[in-house]
């Protein structure tokens, strides 16, 4: 909107948001030119018109987990869900080496080969525009543990990350984590991509065994290569 003088040309550009490409304007002009001139000779209007760009990629975040201090401490939990998802919701599930996970209060085994809450946060994989746009806050940030022992028998401690991918490509996975010195020296990862019962695979990944030190370490796990983990309603990601 605005005041313009009779017979003096106005010129007229439609810029495009990310994701879009100008397609036609009307009213005044039916140009399929993104930059026009109007020459008024009376009150006029002029709409311009945007259609999505095939071609365009955007890198955005799909899913996040935020830990704070709604989850509750010392609890041995078994589902986490994302607390940031475009679409269709996402969850980490774990499964304890102990069978019985997750035992009662008083319980021997009610701490050991558990998935915890851990006071100790890192801003090092913090997505601010996965939380309202707030920025870092180590007061209120938390993490996850798992915590000894780490296998028993033939079984080991897993973590499950069950999302859908469905209209997304090239995905990756980023996470920070770190070794407290309990004797693990790394994570294993896989992935499925199949409904029903997960088969589990590494063909694609450039690396499934992940070293941990001492102090957090961010990491990102690229699926692009895995064309099957592209718009998939059933990929799950799995660390050991």
């Amino acid at each position: 909107m605005g005041i313009y003088f009779n017979g003096i040309p106005v010129k007229l550009t439609a810029i495009a948001k990310p994701g879009f490409v100008f397609s036609y304007w009307s009213g005044a002009s039916t140009s399929t030119n993104s930059e026009i001139t109007v020459t008024p000779n009376a009150d006029f209007s002029v709409v311009a018109h945007f259609i999505p760009d095939s071609t365009f990629e955007a890198n955005v975040p799909i899913y996040f987990w935020y830990m704070n201090g709604a989850i509750a401490n010392n609890v041995p939990l078994e589902t986490l869900n994302s607390t940031y998802q475009i679409g269709s919701g996402a969850s980490i599930q774990y499964q304890s080496c102990l069978v019985g996970y997750p035992f009662p209060i008083g319980n021997a085994n009610r701490n050991k080969a558990s998935m915890e809450r851990r006071n100790s946060p890192t801003n090092i994989n913090y997505r601010p525009s996965t939380n309202s746009n707030l920025p870092y806050d180590a007061a209120l940030m938390k993490g996850l543990q798992i915590k000894q022992m780490f296998q028993s028998g033939s079984l080991e401690n897993l973590m499950i990350f069950n999302i859908s991918t469905s209209g997304f490509k090239n995905i990756i996975l980023s996470f920070a984590a770190m070794n407290e010195l309990a004797g693990v020296t790394g994570l294993s990862v896989d992935y499925a991509t199949n409904s029903g019962t997960p088969v589990w695979q590494t063909l694609g990944l450039s690396a499934t065994s992940l070293s941990l030190s001492s102090t957090y370490q961010l990491f990102q796990i690229d699926f692009t290569p895995i064309l099957s983990a592209n718009d998939n309603v059933n990929l799950s990601l799995i660390h050991i």
